[in-house]
This record gives structure tokens, C-alpha cells and sequence, in this order.
């Protein structure tokens, strides 16, 4: 019976397994025996809020007042907000003849300086020892 490669290379590195086995027993006895607990991820948000707290807490007067002077601002940003689009437009005048006569004047004008120049030769230009070797042959 034809083995297929793969039993072929099981059967062959057959051993490695007991000798894997010990080094992954080794690593993991070496990692517990440091006494270092595997952080958990409550363990991680536990100490970023600690870290967190020690650094806002020596001034919770000044953050108070940064807050409420936002707090403040967003109001009177509220408050004082221009009027929606639609309702603008709906309240100002159509424009005048003269008015749409100057932005057809002015689209006209942006579409001209828009406009790409075309090349001035056909000719791409040459490297410049080229073109000292073509004037020298003439």
C-alpha cells in the first residue's frame, strides 16, 4: 500500500510531539512560576479609570469650570444659530436680470480660465544633447 506524504511526514516527525509537549510544559511552569497574573481586560479598564482619576482629581474645580464655560458656549451656539438654508432662501428675493446676467458673465469667464491651452508643437521636446547633435549634423 502507497503512503500518502502526509502520513509519510507524520510517520517521520512522530517523536517531535512528547518533546513539544516538554518545552510547552516548561514555558507555561516558568510563566507561572513569576507569580504574574495574566491581566484581564477588566483588570486593564480598572487601572486606565485609576490612572485617569489621579490625573483629572487634583483639579476637579478647574474642570468643573471648563465644563460649564462649554457648557455655555454650546448654549449661546444653540441659541444664536443662523436659520436653516431652505428658510433663508424662502425669505430672500429672486435674483434680478442683472444678477443672473453677472453669473452667466462669471461662469463663462471660470470655464475659460478652466480650459486646458493645447501643446504649442507636436513635437515632444527632445534631451538637449539631441538636439545639439541634429543642429551640428545640418
Amino acid at each position: 500500500m502507497k503512503q500518502t506524504p502526509r502520513e509519510i511526514l507524520l510517520g517521520r516527525h512522530g517523536g517531535v510531539q512528547a518533546r513539544l509537549d516538554q518545552v510547552r510544559r516548561q514555558v507555561l511552569r516558568e510563566h507561572f512560576r513569576t507569580g504574574e497574573p495574566v491581566p484581564s481586560a477588566r483588570r486593564i479598564w480598572q487601572e486606565l479609570a485609576t490612572a485617569l482619576r489621579r490625573w483629572l482629581w487634583p483639579t476637579p474645580a478647574a474642570w468643573g469650570g471648563l465644563a460649564a464655560v462649554w457648557a455655555v458656549i454650546l448654549g449661546l451656539n444653540l441659541e444664536f444659530a443662523p436659520a436653516e438654508p431652505a428658510q433663508a432662501r424662502a425669505r430672500s428675493a429672486p435674483p434680478s436680470p442683472q444678477a443672473r446676467e453677472l453669473l452667466r458673465q462669471q461662469r463663462q469667464l471660470m470655464a475659460e480660465l478652466i480650459k486646458p491651452e493645447p501643446p504649442d508643437s507636436p513635437h515632444p521636446p527632445r534631451p538637449r544633447s539631441q538636439t545639439h547633435a541634429t543642429e551640428v549634423q545640418t
